[in-house]
């Protein structure tokens, strides 16, 4: 009977332990949600109870790792207790702004009846495409090729004490110190998602095809060659070769009998983009992905979309409307060149071990004096001044200097314009009008849900002419 009953007491006290234990997990739950909500539905209320109440609390996240210090900035950011959100800023601003609100109802009605319309990019996935500022409460879709690696250093340095303007992050820390919604949970996320100002910026989607192509694929990057390239060519080749690894006929493959993909074509590109936006045999990558797969912009709400085109009026607008005045965008866009520069010279730097596998650096530096001359950052009358032998031992820091020297020697501005736009032209004239006309087809909701023109005559009537070779374009030893 004793026995029995101590039992039943040791019972009860672990029954009672459970429930405080219980209690004490739902109170917090509670708590995280209040600081999601009350924080955003009573800031048009009393200063003083937001620093008082603890369930409203500002909460940091420790981001010393970056290239500088980074700690969220009470000083000269906008504080995150102000009088309206950033949500409802953005919304204001954007009724009265004519082009921006014209811009959200065509998107609105091109999302009529697309609904359900969501794109094969996992569910796993998408939040790791969403960006956010904590400071300014503000939500950034990122789709590759499109700014976002300029949008994800902003939002570091809206979110820091010591950085004034984005250029000062490494580009190689840019993805690795971004603050996405990836860590969230389902009802973390929805929260944020209704609180705080959610935008995104898209771009015309041949030229951003184009883009990707010349900095994943032409340019020396033996990841993107060995990951992209794959799928692109000799699929045949590359089963054989898993199959006599699995067999363990072959303990070493030559490195001659491993291609190198490194002379993938622009007209070969787009078949891979066609191939896997229509299909599911090949492996997808967000730079070439379409951009409504990446964002959802027909089942999310965005307060704000951006374009690439009209990047200087966008980006002004957001700042203004959130009353963000520590960036100057003409200060930014003279740094531009200089940044995209030094990303050039020290990526192939680095890469350097790789890429003499697959060719000299001789050429992997005029391939991107080339890049430098298709986008427009320097004319084509500047001609690459190294040998081959000097190329060898060309180092980043001479390589930079060389391109502002190149640059500061080139044409101006209307002409760099014309140049780029014309290796526009030459560079779609590589590939085939039929198969310009099935992309068209896989990207056709990018063209429709972000108002972009699917049959350009830049890329359709001008392609009538007679085609022109790769190598008339892209050789970068003749």
């Amino acid at each position: 009977m004793v026995l029995c009953r101590r039992r039943r007491i040791f019972k009860g006290k672990l029954a009672g332990i459970g429930f405080v234990v219980l209690t004490i997990v739902v109170f917090t739950q509670y708590q995280d949600f209040l600081f999601l909500n009350c924080c955003n539905s009573t800031q048009q209320k009393n200063y003083e109870w937001h620093l008082t109440s603890p369930s409203c609390m500002i909460r940091t996240t420790n981001l010393s790792e970056i290239f500088v210090e980074v700690k969220p900035n009470n000083k000269n950011n906008i504080s995150i207790f102000k009088a309206e959100s950033s949500k409802v800023l953005i919304q204001t601003a954007a009724r009265t702004e004519t082009y921006i609100n014209k811009r959200l109802q065509k998107h609105h009605q091109a999302c009529v009846g697309k609904e359900f319309i969501i794109g094969r990019e996992p569910d796993r996935s998408i939040p790791f495409h969403f960006q956010v500022s904590k400071s300014h409460q503000l939500i950034y879709c990122s789709i590759e090729k499109a700014g976002t690696t300029f949008w994800r250093r902003v939002l570091q340095v809206l979110d820091s004490t010591n950085l004034d303007n984005p250029y000062q992050i490494k580009p190689l820390n840019v993805n690795k110190h971004s603050q996405s919604l990836a860590k969230e949970d389902i009802f973390r996320m929805l929260a944020k998602l209704r609180t705080h100002a959610v935008f995104m910026f898209v771009r015309n989607p041949f030229s951003r095809l184009l883009s990707g192509y010349l900095d994943k694929i032409y340019t020396a990057n033996p990841y993107y060659w060995g990951m992209i390239g794959k799928e692109i060519r000799s699929p045949e080749m590359n089963n054989a070769i898993m199959r006599l690894d699995k067999m363990k006929t072959l303990r070493r493959i030559e490195k001659t009998q491993i291609p190198c993909y490194h002379d993938i074509t622009f007209d070969e590109f787009i078949q891979y983009v066609i191939d896997a936006e229509n299909t599911t045999s090949h492996k997808r990558d967000p730079h070439f992905m379409s951009m409504y797969d990446l964002c959802k912009p027909c089942q999310i709400n965005y307060d704000f979309i951006g374009k690439m085109e009209t990047f200087k009026n966008d980006f002004n607008f957001i700042m203004g409307a959130l009353n963000i005045s520590k960036f100057d965008v003409n200060d930014l866009e003279k740094m531009t060149s200089d940044d995209i520069f030094l990303d050039v010279a020290t990526s192939l730097d680095e890469r350097r071990n790789e890429i003499v596998k697959c060719m000299s650096m001789h050429e992997a530096y005029l391939r991107s004096w080339k890049h430098m001359q298709i986008r427009g950052l320097i004319s084509n009358q500047q001609n690459y001044p190294y040998s081959e032998k000097q190329s060898q031992y060309l180092n980043p820091i001479k390589f930079v200097r060389t391109l502002k020297t190149a640059r500061s020697k080139s044409t101006s501005k209307e002409d760099l314009k014309r140049q780029k736009e014309q290796y526009f032209v030459d560079i779609y004239r590589t590939v085939e009008l039929k198969k310009l006309e099935k992309l068209v087809k896989v990207l056709r909701n990018d063209f429709e849900i972000f108002e972009y023109e699917a049959y350009p005559e830049a890329v359709f009537v001008k392609n009538i002419k007679e085609r022109l070779n790769h190598s008339e374009i892209f050789d970068a030893l003749r």
